[in-house]
């Protein structure tokens, strides 16, 4: 996925359902990582900071140990 992200933030939410709906909504800017977790990858802090606004029901989290996300 090319561009010049400067923010990446695990995405984890309660309600599966939601989850896909936030994964599809940003297919451009979701890759799995390493561990296939969505990670959201922005550009600017101000859209990190409106998608976390428009999805209130989706966690953020900076590091993959935050999400609960290990590698095994």
């Amino acid at each position: 996925m090319p561009g010049n992200f400067n923010h990446a933030r695990r995405v984890t939410c309660k309600d599966p359902n939601e989850l896909k709906k936030f994964i599809d909504a940003n297919a451009h800017r979701v890759p799995l990582d390493a561990v296939d977790a969505p990670t959201l990858l922005v550009e600017h802090s101000a859209t990190l900071r409106a998608v976390e606004q428009q999805w209130p029901k989706i966690r953020f989290h900076a590091l993959r140990e935050h999400a609960g996300l290990v590698f095994q």
